[in-house]
């Protein structure tokens, strides 16, 4: 009977030890795979930021070039009122000239 008992007591210890084994792998891929996720996720938010940066120059160019485009226009225009009344203002005194 003792020997049945020893028999016994070492089939169980063999199946707990190998169960624990069984634990630890399982861990160890998890943590692995955890790991791999992780380090695809910080590739992914690395180039998210980069195209971030990216957008964020070309908005900044096109505002820059649309403020440029926007003085000229501007400019322009106040060419064109200064003229407008420098021509006005002529007809005008050419009209008090003839009324005199």
């Amino acid at each position: 009977a003792k020997a049945t008992v020893d028999h016994t007591e070492q089939a169980l210890h063999n199946h707990v030890a190998a169960l624990l084994a069984e634990r630890d792998a399982a861990l160890a891929a998890i943590k692995l795979t955890e790991a791999q996720a992780v380090a695809a996720a910080h590739s992914a938010v690395e180039e998210a930021s980069s195209r971030v940066s990216v957008a964020q120059d070309a908005s900044i160019s096109a505002q820059n070039a649309w403020v440029d485009a926007n003085a000229r226009v501007s400019g322009l225009m106040s060419e064109k009122l200064a003229e407008r009344r420098e021509e006005v203002a002529a007809q005008l005194e050419g009209a008090r000239a003839a009324e005199k």
